[in-house]
């Protein structure tokens, strides 16, 4: 919905009826950045709002790369601590967002 400085909200509300699985992660709008939750600018909030207008009651499935957040360090030789900070971050932004899906 939030690729190449353009919106596709009302096209994909359009179809919310047909939603079978999801591929969620956040992004700036300038490209495929699978970013953690509330990081970029896509619209959480509607997107809450048309998961709990539409039958969908599958997984939440978040699509995230460590590699494209604050969290990635190119100049450390182990990342396992870097690793563990944004999969915590994830999982808060993750659990934010399904609260949002059931309010």
């Amino acid at each position: 919905c939030n690729i190449v400085k353009r919106t596709h909200y009302e096209e994909s509300e359009k179809y919310a009826s047909r939603i079978i699985a999801l591929h969620l992660h956040d992004n700036d709008g300038s490209g495929d950045l699978h970013q953690n939750p509330f990081t970029g600018s896509f619209d959480w909030k509607w997107l809450a709002g048309v998961l709990k207008k539409s039958s969908y009651t599958n997984p939440l499935n978040f699509e995230l790369n460590c590699r494209r957040t604050p969290f990635y360090d190119p100049e450390s030789s182990d990342h396992t601590d870097e690793i563990r900070r944004f999969l915590a971050d994830a999982m808060e932004r993750g659990c934010r967002f399904a609260q949002m899906c059931q309010e």
